[in-house]
């Protein structure tokens, strides 16, 4: 169902209708008014076992206003698109369809409730499990293999923990049983698919797959990458709620159908998406060479033989040592094997770089402007693609996560161990 509260700007006094759809989880509330443009953001808390709605909202006041003398009304959800801030005599019939109803038209209802199944279990893997993973990760890296395993045991009593390679498989184990409510059903498959193409590769170029691995090992690669990738994963899913709208269109393929330039999301600012966006770019263009090394033992059998298209880097280790990370992109061919993971816009992170942005706050609209060398190139998105850019670059993180994760096991292997730490492989698991 939906309800209403009705306010003004503390400020200029504009009379606001909050028009939200009432459901599992407290709604985060963020738009700038219109007439002063302060920005007013905060939560509206759903007590579950009552009928209470506490709003707890900066900038906004409460008073004696009566429906029908709002200046603007704008929409709040955590789960739908929202129609975005508008005027009163801007309304129309729409009015009257709830986000809820709005989105299970484009959807299907038992879609719907397959992806509130999908929310809650994996929030239940976010606020407990997931909590264990970051920890454990940072003592494995630290050489505390003993407290590791003395926890993993913990978790997984019916298990075999011995080794090293024991203890990567279970992290990963752990981490995959809840990120596989978050990521689509293809993108999983697509992990099994990675790890016999990795594998593959190592049988078939073994000399070449181990003189990369010792040289990753070497600069301390598995560590580094390892911490910043799962550190950012978990920054993202401090953001999660505020983006399901986003995570529920495109896993069920309805992305594409929003009318954007109507509704958008009202439950984050630009400054939380441009943030995340950020640091998650520059974290992908410092370990992209990682996907580059495999393709040039798979296509050119050595990971230090760059592409010859590519005339900016002698080899392998000018490009891996550059200042200019966002050149490695030149070497990351996309008709090559392990480039399908990766999606970036350049053009958006030199604007994000050089501060030049507008934002429409309103119409949610922003514009990236690229200078170089006297020419200036616009680029218009709005809040709700920005969002799932960042959704794109998530998922980069995590595929660039997985290959770190299978060259860790094969690192392990050529060592010598072996694993005995089974799992159900026919669960994605």
């Amino acid at each position: 169902m939906t309800s209403n509260i009705l306010g003004k700007c503390k400020y200029c006094s504009t009379i606001f209708r909050l028009r939200f759809q009432v459901g599992y989880f407290n709604i985060p509330v963020y738009f700038r008014c219109p007439n002063c443009y302060v920005d007013i953001e905060g939560i509206i808390n759903i007590d579950q076992e009552s009928p209470n709605i506490i709003p707890d909202i900066r900038n906004f006041e409460m008073n004696n206003s009566k429906m029908g003398e709002e200046e603007y009304i704008i929409e709040q959800s955590v789960e739908f698109p929202q129609r975005k801030l508008y005027k009163v005599n801007q309304s129309n019939s729409n009015d009257m369809i709830t986000p809820f109803i709005r989105t299970c038209s484009n959807i299907g209802f038992t879609e719907m409730q397959r992806e509130y199944l999908k929310i809650n279990l994996f929030l239940e893997f976010k606020d407990n499990l997931f909590k264990n993973i970051n920890d454990l990760n940072r003592l494995f890296n630290n050489n505390k293999l003993d407290i590791v395993k003395t926890k993993l045991k913990e978790i997984y009593s019916d298990k075999k923990i011995i080794s090293k390679l024991d203890v990567i498989i279970a992290i990963r184990h752990m981490h995959i049983k809840g990120i596989k409510y978050l990521l689509k059903e293809e993108t999983l498959n697509s992990y099994i698919k990675l790890k016999e193409e990795i594998f593959n590769l190592f049988y078939k170029n073994n000399n070449g797959m181990i003189e990369f691995i010792k040289h990753l090992d070497e600069v301390n690669v598995f560590d580094k990458a390892t911490n910043k990738l799962m550190t950012l994963i978990s920054d993202f899913y401090n953001i999660y709620e505020k983006l399901l709208p986003i995570i529920i269109a495109v896993n069920t393929n309805t992305f594409e159908n929003i009318n954007k330039s109507e509704y958008g999301i009202s439950t984050i600012g630009y400054s939380e998406l441009e943030k995340f966006y950020t640091q998650s770019y520059e974290t992908i263009l410092d370990y992209v060479d990682i996907l580059i090394g495999l393709n040039n033992i798979s296509v050119r059998n050595s990971y230090s033989l760059i592409p010859d298209s590519v005339t900016i880097f002698n080899d392998f280790y000018s490009m891996e040592n550059t200042d200019k990370k966002i050149k490695k992109l030149d070497a990351l061919l996309e008709n090559e094997p392990f480039s399908y993971g990766i999606i970036l816009n350049n053009r958006i992170r030199n604007s994000i770089a050089h501060y030049n942005v507008k934002i429409d706050y309103n119409n949610q609209l922003i514009t990236f402007i690229d200078k170089y060398n006297g020419i200036e190139k616009k680029e218009n998105i709005y809040y709700i693609e920005f969002a799932k850019m960042c959704l794109d670059n998530l998922y980069s993180c995590q595929y660039l996560y997985e290959v770190i994760y299978q060259l860790s096991q094969l690192k392990y292997i050529s060592e010598g161990e072996k694993p005995n730490f089974l799992y159900d492989k026919n669960n994605n698991e």
